[in-house]
């Protein structure tokens, strides 16, 4: 199977009467232009998708009348940081962008993957982060400099 993109999310497909197959990734792969998946079924899925597009769990590879093939992010520790207000979030913005971290910010959740350096470093600078496990859905920082 090859899929040029994503098709929609798994949310808005009528399921019913359909297998559903996922291929799980890490969260680090989910901004990789091109990848071949091994889903769970077993089946083998190409994907090239445009640069910058990123893929989010449960979005859509492929569908036809018999099957949907979705994406599935593996949960993996991670570091959560509650957002008080703005001051505090761009300050954090600011300190994980120093550091070239992947982040994923809610409107009041800041996550980062785990790791003990950067956990140190968060309460260092006063936070007190939180060891969870989640899927994460940050991606790799790029760093594109005009010219």
């Amino acid at each position: 199977m090859f899929s040029t993109g994503v098709e929609g999310n798994l949310s808005h497909f009528e399921t019913h009467g359909r297998e559903i197959d996922y291929a799980l990734i890490e969260w680090f792969d989910a901004s990789k232009h091109v990848l071949r998946l091994p889903t769970q079924a077993g089946r083998e899925i190409g994907i090239r998708k445009p640069e910058g597009a990123a893929l989010c769990d449960g979005d859509v590879l492929y569908h036809d009348e018999d099957l949907i093939v979705a994406v599935r992010i593996k949960r993996c520790p991670a570091l959560r940081v509650r957002l008080h207000d703005p001051v505090q979030a761009a300050r954090l913005g600011y300190e994980l962008g120093n550091l070239h971290l992947p982040v994923s910010i809610t409107n009041d959740v800041l996550e980062v993957p785990f790791d003990e350096p950067t956990e140190q470093h968060l309460v260092k600078l006063g936070y007190l982060p939180e060891r969870v496990e989640c899927i994460f859905q940050g991606h790799m920082p790029s760093h594109h400099h005009r010219g």
